[in-house]
């Protein structure tokens, strides 16, 4: 898929610019840090299951510099949320692939009487590094409970500048089936970001909070809470949740700095348009293959992936330092 015209629909007329993405492989690290004109955007990041259970996307940076992602549990900040330790930066993982719950694996909490998948023996295959976008090409194997391979898959992501403002992530990821695969139509999935503090959505009820002395307690604080989604349809916030889309947009502000961050569905990819299972709390996940789980009229899809078969699923980020209109988000709708 070629993504470099499609960026291009958003550079002002006549106006040329040059922004270095350079990707530097790290590999006592386990990551590979990206920068664009030498300041950082975010980290493939894949330690290994004694501190994440999954290859993932973090920190994330806006153009302009501030912190997107959730630092706790790996980076714990004052004000932060506590629940969901398996929600780390950007990620593609699964519920239920024949039987084995991918997407709650952590660390910090087990789940007993639960199959427990993991991705494991993430491998560099390439990086490369250009003007305006930059390219990282990965395999992982996902691994059932008792340690057997079930999917080999297959990661490119190209990491593009649009515009000084705007920044891209193309996410392409191929699942080859090891086995008969059954992914059961389920509510948590598929391909998320979870999201600082500022850009959840300002609620009353009591949330354990971080304190500034480091301590976990239960209050009411909602200061500098400023996100808002809303999806092509134009639904908006909670309402957005469980609804399908070609794209969904969460807005807010950190500091002086107006974000933007859309999620946007690529129309060859399995149940397009996805499911958004867009919370309030910070999750910001689409899920191409959970349909009764969001709404019970329609039947399951519990997509099959037959051994020896591969599917291709492939979404778009945009990461802004403005607020961007429904017109310039459709503008990188990737086709």
């Amino acid at each position: 898929m070629k993504y470099l015209p499609t960026l291009s629909l958003l550079l002002t007329a006549g106006i040329a610019f040059s922004q270095p993405v350079r990707l530097e492989h790290l590999p006592k690290q386990n990551r590979v840090e990206v920068t664009v004109s030498g300041r950082p955007f975010t980290a493939y990041y894949f330690p290994g299951p004694d501190l994440i259970r999954k290859p993932v996307l973090y920190p994330v940076y806006s153009p302009q510099g501030s912190i997107l992602t959730r630092g706790w549990p790996l980076d714990p900040r004052t004000g932060e949320r506590v629940d969901h330790p398996h929600h780390i930066g950007i990620w593609f993982n699964y519920e239920d692939v024949n039987g084995n719950d991918f997407w709650n694996n952590s660390v910090q909490a087990s789940r007993p009487g639960k199959n427990m998948g993991t991705i494991l023996g993430t491998r560099v295959l390439q990086i490369r590094s250009g003007d305006r976008q930059g390219e990282l090409l990965t395999t992982s194997n996902w691994v059932d409970h008792a340690g057997n391979r079930l999917i080999t898959d297959t990661t490119r992501i190209v990491f593009g500048v649009a515009d000084p403002q705007v920044y891209t992530i193309d996410y392409e990821i191929s699942l080859h089936a090891l086995e008969d695969i059954r992914f059961r139509d389920v509510k948590d999935g598929m391909f998320a970001f979870r999201v600082a503090r500022e850009l959840e959505l300002p609620y009353d009820n009591e949330q354990e909070l971080i304190g500034e002395d480091g301590k976990i307690s239960k209050r009411k604080d909602k200061h500098n809470v400023t996100g808002s989604y809303r999806n092509r349809q134009g639904i908006r916030d909670d309402d957005a949740w469980g609804k399908p889309s070609e794209w969904c947009a969460l807005t807010g502000r950190i500091g002086n700095d107006d974000i933007t961050i859309a999620i946007l569905d690529h129309p060859a990819n399995v149940g397009y348009p996805a499911y958004f299972h867009a919370r309030g709390y910070g999750l910001f996940s689409l899920n191409s293959l959970g349909r009764n789980a969001f709404d019970k009229s329609k039947p399951p899809l519990d997509f099959q992936l037959p051994h020896g078969r591969s599917v291709l699923f492939r979404y778009r980020v945009i990461i802004a330092s403005r607020k961007l209109s429904d017109q310039e988000i459709d503008a990188l709708v990737n086709r």
